[in-house]
């Protein structure tokens, strides 16, 4: 994911052994400096996730959370949110005035 054009963002995957990480780096562009963000709770760790970015929060939902290479286990749809500018996961957001336009 992009956030303004200015940085990348890596967020969850799995390791060589097929478990789920957690794991967030951000990687500024203008640098090219990648800096590591901190883990979500390793029961929200997960590959094969969905995610955006609006405004300044990062937002992942969905995916699948393996323990071993064996056993994997569904996640639903409950987003994590991860707020750029303040470097921390947080629980919600307000996403502010939304204008939708139709599609012509």
């Amino acid at each position: 994911m992009t956030h303004n054009g200015t940085k990348l963002i890596l967020f969850g995957g799995h390791s060589a052994n097929s478990v789920s990480t957690g794991s967030l780096y951000i990687l500024d562009v203008h640098t090219m400096t990648w800096a590591r963000g901190p883990n979500v709770h390793s029961a929200q760790y997960r590959s094969h996730l969905a995610c955006t970015v609006t405004r300044d929060n990062f937002i992942a939902f969905g995916g699948i959370r393996r323990v071993d290479a064996i056993a994997s286990t569904r996640l639903d749809a409950t987003p994590l949110i991860y707020n750029l500018r303040k470097n921390r996961w947080v629980q919600h957001f307000t996403q502010g005035d939304l204008q939708v336009m139709p599609r012509e």
